[in-house]
């Protein structure tokens, strides 16, 4: 494979906020064929860590998706945090301690 890819991933109110108010829950890194279907792909890798989990009352939103040239410093390529047949995920920063995780 070896198209990495970088985006962050945030979480806001569905009904009374705008997007300026959106807080991220996630930076990661990935690897993909195509970026642009492995979205669901990536909300299900920070469900199984942990990181977030789905909530009706709250819109996720993905931030610009970008290639990296090689992962961050830190992450080897054959140690993902979460996998499957269509991506490779590694988290480069999740919630602060502080944050109540869901």
């Amino acid at each position: 494979m070896n198209h990495y890819h970088h985006t962050v991933i945030k979480h806001r109110p569905l009904y009374t906020s705008s997007p300026g108010d959106a807080i991220p829950i996630a930076e990661v890194a990935f690897e993909a064929n195509d970026p642009h279907k492995v979205t669901s792909f990536i909300l299900d890798a920070l469900d199984a860590l942990a990181i977030t989990k789905h909530d009706s009352g709250m819109l996720t939103e993905f931030g610009d998706i970008t290639p990296l040239d090689s992962l961050p410093p830190g992450k080897a390529a054959e140690r993902p945090e979460w996998s499957n047949d269509d991506i490779k995920v590694w988290i480069i920063k999740g919630p602060a301690p502080s944050q109540n995780r869901r």
